[in-house]
C-alpha cells in the first residue's frame, strides 16, 4: 500500500528501519495502538505538552498497555520453555508498568549519542510522515517533535535504572555493542540467565555477516535538514552522554 502512494517510500524507510511481512519487527506496532509515537509533528505545540505530561505523570495509570501485551503475547503459538525479546525505543515510556507485568524480564538498554540517534528517527519520521505531512510546517516541527520525545526516553531511562527494578537492568553502550556483538550478547544471555548455545551463536555469526550497516541504502543523519543545532544536542543530553554513553 505504501508503495501505491509513495514509489520510494519503502526504500526510503529500508535506509532507516527494514521491515517484512516475515520478518521480526518491533513491538511498537501495539503500543502504537494506544500511543502513536511517531505523528508528533501533526500536533499543536499544546497537545505535544499535553501528551508528554499523561506519559510522564506518576498519578496516571498506564499498566494496560503492558497488561495488553502480555494477553496478546500468551496468545501465541509457542514452543516449550521459548522467550520473547520484546524491543522498541517507545518502550522506554512505559519501563515500570511493563517491570511490574512481566515480572520475570531483564531489561537490556542500549545506549547512543543522541546526536545521532535525533536526525536517525526524525528521519524516519520524516519517511513515515511523507504522506500526510505538510511540508510548508517547516522541517523543524519533526526535529523538535523528535528531540522532545528523546528527552523524555532520557529522563525515563535514568529514573529506572537507578529506581526498585535496577536489578534486573543490563546497560550496553552502542559503540561496545559494534565492536563486539558477540560479546554483548554473550552478557545479554548471562544477565538473563541463559546459555548461548553453539548453533545459536552461529546463526548470530550469520545474521551480523548478512546484515552490514548499510545494506539497504545509506541514510543521511543530518541536524541540519530538521533545523536542529549542535545547541540543541546539549543540556539534558549532556547528563545521558555521561551516564551511559
Amino acid at each position: 500500500m505504501l508503495s501505491i502512494f509513495s514509489p520510494n517510500g519503502l526504500s526510503e524507510f529500508f535506509k532507516f528501519h527494514k521491515v517484512g511481512a516475515y520478518e521480526h519487527e518491533e513491538i511498537a506496532g501495539m503500543s502504537r495502538r494506544y500511543f502513536y509515537d511517531m505523528e508528533t509533528a501533526l500536533l499543536s505545540p499544546d497537545s505535544q505538552r499535553r501528551r508528554l505530561e499523561w506519559q510522564e505523570r506518576e498519578d496516571v495509570d498506564r499498566s494496560f498497555i503492558a497488561t495488553h501485551m502480555k494477553a496478546w503475547l500468551e496468545m501465541q503459538p509457542m514452543p516449550e520453555k521459548s522467550f520473547w525479546i520484546l524491543k522498541s525505543p517507545a518502550a522506554t515510556s512505559w519501563l515500570v508498568e511493563h517491570a511490574r507485568v512481566f515480572d520475570d524480564a531483564t531489561f537490556v538498554f542500549t545506549s547512543r549519542d543522541p546526536t545521532s540517534v535525533v536526525p536517525s528517527i526524525a528521519g524516519l519520521n520524516e519517511v513515515a510522515l511523507s504522506i500526510k505531512f505538510d511540508y510548508s510546517a517547516g522541517m523543524r516541527r519533526i526535529g523538535t517533535g523528535v528531540l522532545g520525545r528523546l528527552q523524555g526516553y532520557c529522563r525515563a531511562q535514568a529514573q529506572f535504572v537507578e529506581g526498585e527494578f535496577k536489578s534486573r537492568v543490563l546497560e550496553v553502550k552502542y559503540s561496545d555493542l559494534m565492536k563486539d556483538p558477540m560479546g554483548e550478547a554473550t552478557k545479554i544471555y548471562e544477565k538473563s540467565g541463559r546459555t548461548l548455545e553453539k548453533d545459536v551463536e552461529e546463526r548470530m555469526r550469520g545474521h551480523i555477516k548478512g546484515n552490514k550497516k548499510g545494506a539497504h541504502g545509506k541514510a543521511v543523519y543530518s541536524l541540519d535538514k530538521f533545523e536542529l543545532t549542535e545547541g540543541d544536542m546539549q543540556g539534558e543530553f549532556d547528563l545521558y552522554r555521561e551516564r551511559f554513553c
